[in-house]
């Protein structure tokens, strides 16, 4: 099992090498938006995703607008996907409509970027679910326990 800290050094690592072999080491292209940005971070672990989901993608657009924000970190899933998908993911029981694609479309509107935020290494499935079509997505010890 791979955990977070070994993704973002195996990242770190392939960024350097990525630039070692670059054909112009000092020219970094980088989208000025990363260098500034002013996030709005919406956690998916409270209201208005969790416990009840009670979310306006209007409103939070709104909210970011006036905090001067120039983007938004949506959480796509955590205990629930937010978003509708057909994956075996559980989908928050109360989601209606698409709130992710509208705050994609009012973001970019206002001239926002969105960030989907999915945090890795979560155990979101309880450790003792049944469900056979993703067994791997309950949190295990190295001897695979739950």
């Amino acid at each position: 099992m791979v955990n977070r800290r070994e993704v973002l050094k195996s990242a770190g690592f392939a960024m350097a090498a990525a630039r070692l072999h670059a054909e112009a080491p000092t020219e970094v292209v980088v989208a000025d938006w990363l260098k500034t940005c002013r996030v709005l971070i919406c956690e998916a672990y409270n209201p208005p995703f969790y416990p009840a989901f009670d979310y306006r993608a209007e409103k939070a657009v709104t909210v970011a607008a006036a905090l001067n924000a120039d983007s938004m970190r949506y959480p796509a899933a955590s205990y629930f996907a937010y978003f509708p998908t057909s994956s075996g993911y559980p989908v928050h029981p109360e989601l209606q409509g698409d709130p992710f694609r509208e705050t994609v479309d009012l973001c970019r509107k206002n001239g926002m970027r969105v960030v989907a935020y999915v945090p890795l290494n979560h155990p979101f499935m309880d450790a003792t679910s049944r469900i056979r079509a993703i067994p791997g997505w309950s949190k295990k010890s190295p001897t695979a326990r739950p």
